[in-house]
């Protein structure tokens, strides 16, 4: 394709002032099948108590600070600490899932309990405990202070498992060998970073058990996947800089992010919302933004970053 800053002889004011010519979209667009099934059901609920009595949850239903501002103003209380609902109450179990020990209170408090966890993470938890059962030591992969592996290694008895933080080096684990282990990972995670720490893993234990190899939550593969894809495509004009829209908290968001920031070494950025744009961002060598968003984001936030950059006089290259 030609280059569309080449075949605009006459800029506006604004045009000229904002070095950004061209945006580009990667990824599908829209939330995880998993987070729309979060977000769905709490506006339910929400809709149908109406204020009536509290709603409460164990955790943010999904990792997006819009999407919380938003329950919070329609009565959603966030309570991580089980104890501390009330007898009866409702409660909702976020996408990310929660450990047993949790589920267990919540029964003899007589809660309400509306499960919104994400039929990946469910299927991790169930490996997992199936590894135990048939006397494997669990290594399961994760990023530290994030819900879902506590969810996941919450309900697995003591001594049957090891956490490995996806940013620090392999552990030492030895007196077990290749057959009494099994590898498990958080959801949300980078393909590449799994497969690393996999490599690592197998060189190390040659014959240990991966029953749900790289269970990395579809749309985050895929939009990871479509980043790379489109940053190493030589044969199209040179990307300058990449905006991710995704919250802080939104692990998958972030490591978008860190595909362009630390796999191709360009300029990479994480927002909510157009506002947090900063334009000192985009020097004159900035002619080219890619845009791609979190498996927790809706279209209609993605869409006001796009048309930041079009009222800004960028073209937006389908």
């Amino acid at each position: 394709m030609t280059e569309v800053i080449d075949q605009w002889p006459i800029q506006t004011e604004i045009e000229q002032r904002f070095p950004v010519k061209v945006v580009e979209v990667a990824g599908d667009k829209g939330p995880c099948g998993g987070v729309n099934m979060a977000i769905d059901t709490t506006f339910d609920v929400l809709r149908m108590v109406d204020g009536r009595e509290p709603v409460y949850a164990n955790n943010h239903p999904v990792h997006n600070e819009l999407i919380s501002q938003d329950f919070t103003r329609q009565g959603l209380v966030i309570q991580p600490n089980i104890t501390l609902v009330p007898d009866g109450s409702i409660l909702i179990a976020s996408a990310h899932g929660w450990p047993l020990e949790d589920k267990e209170l919540a029964h003899r408090k007589d809660l309400l309990i509306i499960d919104t966890t994400c039929q990946l993470v469910s299927k991790v938890n169930r490996g997992a405990e199936r590894a135990v059962r048939e006397g494997k030591h669990v290594i399961y992969v994760g990023a530290k202070n994030h819900p879902e592996p506590r969810g996941v290694l919450g309900g697995l008895p003591e001594g049957t498992y090891t956490f490995i933080d996806i940013d620090e080096d392999l552990p030492d684990l030895e007196g077990l060998d290749d057959s009494e282990l099994a590898v498990l990972n958080q959801t949300t995670l980078s393909t590449v970073g799994v497969m690393e720490k996999i490599e690592k893993l197998r060189r190390k234990y040659p014959e240990l058990d991966i029953p749900n190899p790289v269970g990395i939550c579809y749309a985050t593969d895929n939009r990871q996947n479509a980043v790379r894809q489109r940053l190493q495509d030589n044969d199209q004009p040179h990307i300058n800089a990449l905006v991710v829209v995704g919250s802080k908290k939104s692990h998958n968001s972030n490591e978008l992010r860190d595909v362009g920031l630390n796999e191709f070494g360009i300029p990479s950025y994480l927002i909510d919302q157009p506002g947090e744009i900063d334009d000192s961002w985009f020097d004159q060598n900035t002619r080219r933004v890619l845009v791609t968003s979190g498996a927790s984001v809706l279209p209609i936030y993605l869409r006001a970053v796009i048309k930041y950059f079009t009222d800004q006089g960028a073209y937006k290259n389908k």
